[in-house]
């Protein structure tokens, strides 16, 4: 049975991770922190810690956060925390539908930079977008009028998919996690 993550979060945090920790059936810790009278700051993370964690830090005052939630990330990493699973098993399925649908804009924005492909083309190098351009030089030919045709398929099947692979993600992160017997 694989291990849950854990979200490790401050004090401050409690309700918030409360409701993620629910939502995404994860485990929950506590880190304590306490500020000495000369500005120091003592940050105690629960231990053992799991190979897969997750850390909750607002960073509505960053400046002063953003050095706690760097101290907790190299602390975790000291105790056990693996940065390979806990990328493959959260930061990646999160940012999958971000790369996917950036991905996608990049093609489709490719096919608006001709004049940036034809100034940086290297000689005897052709491009879809410059054989068009080619082939619509001299007459309109029906290989261009099917080419355009599969292009515009293709873009809309490729956007379909993306849409789907979106709908299914975002049902997976709604089905609640736990123990199934």
């Amino acid at each position: 049975m694989p291990v849950l993550p854990t979200l490790l979060h401050f004090e401050e945090d409690q309700a918030s991770a409360q409701r993620i920790a629910d939502g995404a059936g994860m485990a929950r810790a506590t880190i304590s922190r306490h500020r000495f009278p000369d500005g120091e700051l003592k940050l105690r993370l629960p231990t053992p810690l799991p190979a897969r964690v997750v850390i909750l830090r607002t960073l509505n005052d960053p400046n002063e956060k953003l050095l706690e939630l760097l101290l907790v990330a190299r602390t975790a990493r000291t105790l056990g925390a693996n940065r390979r699973e806990t990328f493959l098993a959260i930061t990646l399925p999160l940012a999958l539908p971000a790369i996917l649908a950036s991905l996608l804009f990049a093609f489709m924005s490719s096919f608006d930079e001709v004049t940036a492909t034809l100034f940086w083309l290297p000689a005897n190098t052709q491009t879809v977008t410059t054989q068009i351009m080619a082939m619509l030089q001299f007459s309109v030919d029906q290989k261009i009028n099917a080419l355009a045709a599969l292009l515009i398929l293709g873009s809309v099947i490729l956007a379909f998919v993306a849409l789907e692979l979106g709908r299914r993600l975002s049902a997976d992160e709604r089905k609640p996690r736990g123990n199934s017997t």
